[in-house]
């Protein structure tokens, strides 16, 4: 990961959801470009896998796991020239993020919250929908652009930047899940998982932008038609 000091006090894209911050640093826009996302994170990925502990080395789960991302892919029925490789790390930590180049990181921490495959599948479509929609390379367009400021005012400029992409990746995911067969409302109970993990185990105080977050989800998900039956989780393969 490169050295930016900076990222040190922007904590936005490497926190439970998100892209990599080093990832970001590196915009594209051309064919050529998308060509050196691809060879610089084959590059960067054993790195990656290194610095959090490495790869958990059940197979199953992690065939299990690549099985829901080509589900949710073919789902689309856009996407399938582009190649994705899911990746499980051994951290306890809940976390889960993703790199230009269709490479997709979830913990070990982060599958162990989730209630059902509709679960882990609302995790990977949010990931997926950084990498398809190029956030990675439109935040780092964003850096360049605003670099020129000051720190305090890069650093609001750039999280405004992550808000926006966090919304337009939950909007990408939930249309996903329903492409896909799952039930949208699983990114909602998700994430409300999610967040009380943090407020009892992290004793992190409840936020609002979080609450609000859970009830935009769930607002996205009943936008569209639902499953017959009124629970959001029918384990299907649990792990």
């Amino acid at each position: 990961m490169k050295g930016f000091p900076v990222w040190t006090m922007v904590v936005c894209l490497s926190v439970v959801f998100g892209i990599s911050v080093a990832d970001a640093l590196e915009p594209t826009s051309s064919v050529e470009g998308l060509k050196a996302e691809v060879e610089g994170a084959a590059e960067r990925h054993p790195g990656i896998v290194m610095s959090r502990g490495g790869e958990y080395p059940n197979t199953d789960v992690g065939n299990y796991v690549a099985a829901i991302g080509r589900h949710l892919i073919e789902g689309t029925g856009r996407y399938d020239d582009f190649v994705f490789h899911f990746t499980i790390l051994r951290s306890r930590s809940p976390f889960a993020f993703s790199i230009a180049g269709g490479y997709v990181y979830l913990s070990v921490g982060i599958l162990s919250l989730a209630s059902c495959e509709a679960e882990i599948a609302a995790v990977m479509a949010h990931e997926l929908g950084h990498v398809l929609l190029h956030h990675g390379s439109k935040f780092g367009e964003a850096y360049l652009h605003l670099k020129q400021g000051t720190l305090q005012e890069m650093r609001a400029a750039l999280e405004e930047v992550r808000e926006e992409q966090e919304r337009e990746a939950d909007e990408f995911s939930i249309k996903m899940l329903v492409d896909a067969g799952y039930d949208p409302r699983a990114q909602a109970s998700f994430y409300q998982s999610l967040v009380h993990f943090f407020e009892i185990v992290g004793h992190v105080p409840p936020d609002w932008r979080e609450r609000e977050r859970v009830r935009r989800l769930t607002a996205l998900a009943i936008s569209y038609p639902l499953p017959g039956t009124s629970a959001v989780c029918s384990p299907l393969n649990p792990l």
